[in-house]
C-alpha cells in the first residue's frame, strides 16, 4: 500500500549528529479534534521516517584531511581556506530529515485530505514545540553559508566602506 507524505522537515545541523527519535505518539499529542466523523487519527494510521545523509565523517568534514593550494601573483603557491572552497561544499556533513506519511487511506477523498490536514497541523505544532526546546530557529536552517556571506566576513573593511550594504 502506499502510503501519502503529509510532511517533512529537516533537522538542524546543530542537533543532527545526536540521538534523536520522534514516534508517532509525539506527533499525535499535537492532534486536534477530529474535524469530521470517522477521521480521528490513530498511532497506527501514521507512519515517521527518520532519513539521514552521513557524508562517512560523520559530523567531520572529509575536507579538513586534503589540502587546496593556489599560486599568488608572485608566483608563491599557498594553502587556500576553507571558505574559499566555495558554496557547492557544504559546512555540515551529517543531514538528518524527518518525514510524516498517513497511512489510512479509508473513508474516502475528502476523509484521506481532512486526516492530512490534521496531522500536518500536529506535526508542525509538534516541530515548533521541538525547535523550540532545543534553541533552534527553524527546521530548514542551511548547512552552508552563502559565498557573499563568507567573502563579506573573509574581506577586510576598507576606509570609508560602509559596515554593510543592503540591496535595494
Amino acid at each position: 500500500q502506499i502510503y501519502k507524505l503529509v510532511a517533512s522537515t529537516a533537522v538542524p545541523p546543530a542537533t543532527a549528529g545526536s540521538r534523536f527519535s520522534v514516534t508517532p505518539e509525539d506527533i499525535l499529542k499535537h492532534v486536534g479534534p477530529a474535524p469530521m466523523e470517522g477521521t480521528a487519527l490513530t498511532a497506527d494510521d501514521v507512519a515517521v521516517v527518520h532519513k539521514k545523509l552521513d557524508w562517512t565523517k560523520k559530523e567531520r568534514n572529509p575536507l579538513q584531511q586534503v589540502t587546496f593550494h593556489r599560486k599568488t601573483a608572485s608566483g608563491e603557491i599557498v594553502e587556500v581556506e576553507q571558505p574559499e572552497h566555495g558554496i557547492i561544499l557544504p559546512a555540515c556533513f551529517l543531514e538528518r530529515e524527518v518525514q510524516v506519511y498517513l497511512k489510512n487511506m479509508d473513508g474516502g477523498e475528502d476523509a484521506v485530505q481532512a486526516r492530512c490536514n490534521s496531522l500536518g497541523a500536529a506535526f508542525h505544532l509538534w516541530r515548533d514545540d521541538w525547535l523550540a526546546t532545543q534553541g533552534a530557529a527553524q527546521a530548514t536552517t542551511p548547512c552552508y553559508t552563502p559565498r557573499s556571506t563568507q567573502r563579506a566576513q573573509k574581506r577586510p573593511r576598507q576606509d570609508g566602506e560602509p559596515e554593510s550594504v543592503s540591496a535595494a
